[in-house]
C-alpha cells in the first residue's frame, strides 16, 4: 500500500488496527458473544454493505429435544450474538458434521434490518480491506489463527437476533432411521402408523435416513406431516410438564 492510502498515524482510512485486530480475535474463535460485542463498537463507522444481508443465512446446531421442540412448535428461537453462514455446504461440514451429541439440525433466517454486526462475505470481497490487513500484518495478534487462516473460507455473517425472531428448519440430521427420527419429533415411542407416514414421507422425497443430513426436500415432508398434530402435541407436552 501507498503511503497515500494512509493517514499521517499509518492507519488504513477505513479500517482502524482496532477493528482489525477485532476481526481477527472473532475468527480466532473462543467467546463470541464478548467478541461480537467489541466488533459492534465499530458499526456506525463501517460502510453499510458490512452491515446488512439479503441473503438466507443457515447455523448448524446440535440441540436438545427441548431446542428442537420450540423450533417445530413456535419457529422461534432466542439467538444473541451468533455465527451464520451463507454457504448451505458449509453448515453442513461445520465442525465436522451431525454431532452424535443432541439433535442435529440446520435452521435458516433471513436477517431482519439491523441485525447484521458485521458481513464477513462482503468484508472479504472489499479490497480496501486486504489492504488494510497487509498494512498492518506485522502488529495482529495471533494473525495465523484468525484471518490468515479462515479468511473468507466459512462465507460468515456475524448476526444479533432477539429472541422471537422468525426461523424455520433447513434440514434434520444425524438420524439412522424413521423410527428414531419419528420418536425425537413426537417426544415419545412413535405408533407403526405415524412410522410407516414418514418413511413414506421420505421415500417420495427420494431422501434415504441411514446418511448425515436429510434433504431439504425430505425434512419439508417430515415438517409437514407434524403440521396438523401441532395442536394435540402441544397440549401432551403441556399434561406432561404440568404432571
Amino acid at each position: 500500500m501507498s503511503s497515500s492510502n494512509c493517514n499521517s498515524a499509518g492507519e488504513h482510512p477505513i479500517f482502524s488496527f482496532p477493528f482489525v485486530q477485532a476481526v481477527n480475535d472473532y475468527q480466532c474463535g473462543g467467546n463470541s458473544a464478548k467478541k461480537a460485542e467489541r466488533l459492534m463498537a465499530f458499526g456506525e463507522s463501517l460502510p453499510a454493505q458490512f452491515r446488512s444481508c439479503t441473503d438466507i443465512c443457515y447455523r448448524q446446531e446440535a440441540q436438545d429435544q427441548k431446542r428442537v421442540w420450540d423450533l417445530i412448535a413456535k419457529t422461534k428461537l432466542p439467538m444473541w450474538y451468533t455465527s451464520w453462514t451463507t454457504d448451505l455446504e458449509v453448515a453442513k461440514a461445520f465442525k465436522g458434521g451431525v454431532t452424535p451429541n443432541g439433535q442435529g439440525v440446520i435452521i435458516q433466517v433471513n436477517p431482519p434490518p439491523g441485525s447484521v454486526i458485521l458481513n464477513l462475505v462482503e468484508l472479504y470481497k472489499d479490497a480496501e480491506f486486504h489492504l488494510a490487513v497487509e498494512l498492518y500484518k506485522s502488529r495482529i495478534s495471533r494473525l495465523g489463527d484468525g484471518i490468515g487462516r479462515y479468511k473468507h473460507a466459512q462465507a460468515e455473517v456475524i448476526l444479533d437476533l432477539d429472541t422471537g425472531t422468525p426461523a424455520s428448519v433447513y434440514c434434520f440430521g444425524g438420524f439412522t432411521n424413521a423410527q428414531e427420527l419419528a420418536r425425537s419429533i413426537y417426544h415419545r415411542a412413535p405408533t407403526s402408523k405415524e412410522i410407516q407416514a414418514i418413511e413414506n414421507d421420505l421415500v417420495d422425497a427420494g431422501t434415504q435416513t441411514s446418511g448425515w443430513w436429510l434433504s431439504h426436500e425430505g425434512s419439508l415432508a417430515v415438517w409437514r406431516r407434524i403440521q396438523p398434530k401441532l395442536t394435540e402435541l402441544k397440549e401432551r407436552k403441556k399434561q406432561q410438564e404440568e404432571g
